[in-house]
């Protein structure tokens, strides 16, 4: 099967797609992925230099497109606006869609990113003309889906719901000596260690980062004499940056720090999509505290079983000091949560879903079984 991708990413580029990236490097062979490589258009702070190059980048998919549209099995879009090309190159070339939301439910997805009326309404009426040109419809969590049946969708029997999902390979290859670790890494062993990562383009991780900073630091300094907070990931960083607090930038194997770390934060709220960091602290067995909102995204989490779940910033600060305080306890935690990611968010899993919904894509009577 030949797929026109949309947006391409090389795996290694720093502001590569979450989501997307790991369903195509775990695709099999008899999976040809095609594309152009993304423009990275809002890496920038011109808004019409951004729009400029998504223009630019729109012309060459749909030039590509064209071309080698004999080639062409079925494409795959991934976010609205990508959708937009995608759904547009369907109708001219005669091919299937497969549209993955991605950020789950537009409607909360702009009042979350508090974006404005204009946007919101354009995003809207986008989404309701993707649910009508593309075969299927993708969401990361049945709560997602939920959301569209309350807000009567018209079109939300083509909605599947696939979650996230990790590769266990990029964990399994690294030495789990932690002292080991820490010592190439250039993190003392005494140290009690917190991690958050996320590009910081977005802006729930960079109101997140200001909070650490400027809130959650000098708390976690005034009680513990060694504590590190570790920031991985791109992105505008605080002017003044607390001295317990270590930014990394981009690093491409990310999970040497996640497994020399002690607990994983997710200090940010989320009402749709899924939220990548959590499945990556969870899969690494540690203690992750998360905010009810990111936990209502994964069903199977229950709090002080698999996961650590704060109400608010107060609760946020006091159940970190708790486990650091009982790291026993957390271990076990983090130990459950990692259980929870291998039966439901392994890529193996995942994957499955993804070739059979790419299959059932291509049939006449859409049999999805996912």
């Amino acid at each position: 099967m030949r797929i026109l991708v949309i947006p391409y990413d090389q795996l290694d580029h720093p502001k590569a797609d979450v989501r997307l990236t790991p369903i195509i490097k775990n695709l099999p062979d008899e999976y040809e992925i095609l594309g152009i490589e993304r423009i990275p258009c809002f890496n920038t702070s011109s808004e019409i230099l951004r729009y400029v190059r998504f223009f630019s980048y729109s012309l060459k998919i749909v030039y590509f497109c064209i071309k080698n549209n004999k080639n062409i099995d079925l494409i795959f879009a991934v976010h609205p606006w990508h959708g937009l090309i995608g759904s547009i190159l369907s109708f001219l070339i005669k091919k299937p869609l497969a549209y993955d939301n991605h950020d789950g439910n537009q409607l909360l997805y702009s009042q979350f990113l508090q974006t404005s009326l204009l946007y919101k309404k354009l995003n809207l009426i986008l989404e309701r003309f993707l649910g009508y040109l593309s075969k299927v419809m993708v969401v990361p969590s049945n709560l997602d889906k939920k959301l569209y049946i309350d807000q009567n969708f018209r079109y939300k029997d083509k909605i599947i719901v696939i979650p996230s999902g990790i590769d266990f390979s990029s964990i399994n290859k690294i030495n789990k000596n932690k002292f080991l670790l820490r010592s190439r890494l250039g993190i003392n062993l005494s140290k009690k260690v917190l991690i958050f990562g996320g590009n910081r383009d977005y802006q729930p991780n960079k109101e997140a980062v200001l909070w650490i900073n400027e809130e959650l630091a000098p708390i976690l300094e005034n009680n513990f004499n060694e504590i590190m907070i570790i920031i991985t990931g791109s992105g505008d960083i605080p002017p003044n940056i607390h001295p317990i607090i270590k930014f990394t930038g981009y690093i491409q194997d990310y999970f040497e720090h996640i497994i020399a770390s002690d607990i994983g934060i997710v200090p940010y709220h989320m009402n749709t999509g899924i939220s990548t960091k959590t499945i990556d602290y969870l899969a690494s067995g540690l203690p992750t505290i998360i905010t009810p909102e990111v936990a209502s995204l994964f069903p199977q989490l229950i709090d002080g079983e698999n996961i650590i779940i704060a109400r608010d910033r107060q609760e946020f600060i006091n159940k970190i000091i708790y486990v650091l305080n009982h790291s026993e306890e957390g271990a076990k935690i983090g130990a459950r949560g990692k259980e929870v990611i291998e039966k439901y968010y392994d890529m193996e899993v995942v994957g499955r879903a993804w070739r059979e919904l790419f299959k059932s894509c291509l049939r006449d009577n859409l049999q999805i079984r996912v």
